[in-house]
């Protein structure tokens, strides 16, 4: 099975694999990935004719006539399958359904790179999963901190933009092993020092979120579950050491917005995969999620929504206590 490592690897050598299984739960990278393969097949060109999106559930004959058909004027074509089910233990097991999609994978032509993407580990004991042959099979579960830092730095570089080591030491410690984490709080780091080019351990520090994030998930959780005085207790405990009300009240429209999010794909039967490669956050708060959106309605996380952003405007107004406004506010919306 093949990494990170092994897919750049490839891509510097341009020495792609006709097919590739991207898989793990670091879903932005992921998706980088899935990006930085498409440039590396079709270049830098306006290549967006040649890219085609199937629906998760594309059977084996769909995948491959879209892999054989020409691609527009002649070049080479891209065909994902985002979130293949039939590489999890969700799949269809019989021997036919097995057979065609070996036969796809032995026969995609030179001009057609095949992608499948998975937002969680595929299922190694599956026939189906072995037929993928090692260096296409690639893993993303976790990254090593190396790795996240020279992302980020190369990143940046684009944007003749630097970060010291002590501000790259706290976004790891801050991403707690999520990539996608890591580049939201550098992102911001990289505001907060503006004009600045260069970041420093204070600008990450004036702008990390992730205890702000951690109490908001965590306050939310407790009153979904029924807990309103550990919640409560937990609210009172973040501000007591010095935790700012902004910052927590932003921490709990975020959760609101994913689970409106769930909520929304889950009306629609979307698959857990799918949903989780839309939330944010850490992949275990991603999973609790998508259980939390469970117990809502569209329209009661909507409506929660809603009377959060109510209380933002009266604190605002700086004519009612901010702790005790967002209390009653969380109360009347759990």
């Amino acid at each position: 099975m093949g990494s990170y490592q092994t897919l750049m690897q490839q891509i510097r050598a341009n020495t792609l694999e006709r097919l590739y299984l991207l898989h793990g739960k670091q879903t932005f990278m992921v998706k980088r990935l899935e990006r930085n393969l498409i440039h590396c097949f079709l270049g830098n060109a306006d290549n967006t004719l040649n890219v085609h999106r199937l629906p998760e559930n594309a059977s084996a004959m769909q995948v491959f006539d879209a892999c054989q058909a020409l691609p527009f004027f002649g070049g080479k074509q891209v065909v994902i399958v985002p979130d293949a089910p039939m590489f999890t233990d969700q799949g269809k097991k019989d021997a036919e359904s097995e057979k065609q999609w070996k036969s796809v994978f032995k026969e995609v032509p030179e001009h057609t790179l095949l992608i499948f993407t998975l937002h969680t580990k595929a299922d190694g004991r599956k026939p189906i999963t072995k037929a993928i042959p090692e260096t296409a099979n690639i893993l993303i579960e976790t990254m090593e901190e190396r790795d996240m830092k020279a992302f980020v730095v190369a990143s940046a570089k684009e944007r003749s933009v630097s970060f010291s080591p002590q501000a790259l030491d706290a976004l790891v410690y801050n991403a707690a092993g999520d990539m996608g984490t890591m580049i939201q709080e550098a992102d911001k780091a990289e505001d907060h020092a503006f004009p600045n080019k260069n970041v420093e351990l204070i600008d990450v520090e004036a702008t990390g979120t992730q205890n702000a994030e951690i109490d908001g998930f965590m306050i939310t959780a407790d009153l979904l579950a029924g807990q309103k005085a550990r919640a409560m207790e937990r609210l009172r405990t973040y501000l007591r050491e010095g935790g700012r009300i902004e910052m927590l009240r932003g921490a709990i429209a975020f959760v609101l917005r994913d689970l409106i999010t769930a909520r929304r794909l889950l009306d629609k039967n979307a698959s857990a995969g799918i949903i989780r490669s839309q939330l944010r956050g850490r992949p275990a708060d991603r999973d609790a999620k998508m259980r939390m959106a469970k117990r809502l309605t569209t329209e009661q996380a909507e409506h929660a929504l809603c009377l959060l952003a109510q209380s933002d405007l009266c604190a605002r107004s700086g004519r009612t206590d901010e702790a005790l406004l967002l209390e009653t506010t969380l109360l009347r919306i759990f």
